[in-house]
Order: C-alpha cells, then structure tokens, then sequence
C-alpha cells in the first residue's frame, strides 16, 4: 500500500510537473496581453474623438505634478527611443556587445524582439490612425518635430522600451553575475520601463490609452521572446550559450 501511495504522489509531481512545463503554458500570456491590446487598438479606431474621457482627465492629473526636477528627468528617461536611427544603433549596438561574448541566443532574440516590436507598432499605428494629443488640451514639454508625422496610439516608446530594456532585464536577473551588479541593472532597466510610459503622459506626447497599448504591445512581443529564448536554451544546452554562463553577464 505505501508503495502504491508513494508512485501516486510520483505521479501526480510528474504530472504537475509536465503542465507547469507544457508548450502551451508560455504562450498564454503572450496571448492575453495581445488580445487585450487588439480590444483597446479596436476601441481606439472606433470612438468617435481622437482619445478617450478618462484620458484627458489622466493628462491632466499627471501634468499637474510640479515636482522639482522631474521634467527633466523623464526628459532623460526617453532619450532612448528620441530617433530611429539612433535606437537602431543603441539595439545593434548592445546586439554585438552579446555576440563579441558569443552570447549568440541572446543578441538573435534581443534584436528580434526589437524588430518585431518595433514592426507591430508601425502597423498598429497606421490602422489605428489616432493622432497626437492637441495642444489645446494638454502641454506639450518636448520639441514638435520629435512627433512630427507620427501616430499617437500605441506609443513607440513605450513598445520600445518594454521589448529592448525589458529583454535586457531579464538577462541581467538570469544571467549577471555578481548578485549586487545583478540587481543594480535590475532597478535601472526596470525603472526605465516603468517610467516611460508616464513620461510620455507628462511631456505630452501621448495619452495615457496610448502608453496601456504600448505596455501591453510590448509586453506580448517581450513575453514570447522570453518564452522562445527559455525553450531554444533548454534544446540546445549549456554549451551553445556560447559562455555567457560561465564569464558572466551577457548584460548592457
């Protein structure tokens, strides 16, 4: 009889233990985060003002804020993702950092993650065709020419940042080491990411329907690059990390 009841308790470990590991399981967030990004998107495209009630009613409380020194440091905060050509550099550049480490799998799946965000956001944007919050409403803190011609909703930074500072985040909880470099580049990605989006609201780019879309955007792109990295790592083994383990941090 104990036998009986030790291989049941075996069996329902392993069973557990293979739904926690199933295929499906890493893609339902992906999936979640993207279908509630296509229900804002659509009731973005359909309403018949360019931004939502309760929009307006966020810009407001947020620019309302007057700490000292704030505005310059969301200022600081969006620097990343000011200029294409100057994000793509910043992205190549941190790819080839990865590579020159032979961290082959996390230079392919950080660009890629990139790209696609980055691909997503243009095409949602285009479709979605809302534009940019008017100045009669809001205050716009940043140069008119850095949102020239761009669509306001999702927001590029946003998208961005969750996808690229987000994928380094996750590298640098997973892969840095020591504990304490480890957890510092943890705070500063992670506070980038967070930051951003409220950022965009206070300078005045974009409403805060605008950010939601970015976050959840982005985070479906992220989510599915962290899924497709954990899975080629876990068939390709240790030794084609290309040593990223063993010397340390693939990191920023």
């Amino acid at each position: 009889m104990k036998s009986t009841g030790t291989h049941s308790g075996s069996g329902v470990h392993s069973s557990g233990a293979r739904l926690r590991d199933s295929p499906r399981n890493g893609w339902i967030f992906p999936a979640v985060a993207l279908v509630l990004f296509l229900l804002l998107a659509t009731a973005a495209y359909r309403t018949n003002q360019p931004y939502f009630g309760w929009d307006l009613a966020v810009s407001q409380a947020v620019q309302g804020i007057s700490w000292f020194g704030l505005e310059s440091l969301l200022r600081v905060v969006c620097l990343a993702d000011n200029d294409l050509f100057q994000a793509a550099l910043l992205v190549a550049g941190i790819g080839l950092v990865l590579a020159a480490r032979r961290a082959w799998r996390e230079a392919a799946i950080l660009v890629g993650v990139a790209v696609v965000g980055q691909a997503l956001c243009t095409l949602s944007g285009e479709l979605v065709g809302r534009p940019r919050p008017s100045t009669e409403l809001i205050q716009l803190r940043i140069d008119p020419k850095e949102i020239e011609g761009f669509p306001s909703f999702p927001s590029g930074h946003t998208v961005h940042y969750t996808v690229f500072f987000g994928f380094l985040w996750f590298l640098a909880l997973t892969k840095v080491k020591p504990p304490a470099l480890s957890w510092a580049l943890v705070g500063v990605l992670g506070g980038l990411v967070l930051l951003v989006g409220p950022a965009r609201v206070y300078l005045g780019a974009h409403w805060s329907s605008d950010v939601m879309g970015g976050y959840l955007l982005g985070g479906a792109v992220l989510a599915a690059g962290v899924n497709l990295y954990r899975r080629w790592s876990s068939r390709s083994g240790p030794r084609e990390s290309g040593g990223a383990d063993h010397q340390g941090a693939p990191g920023p």
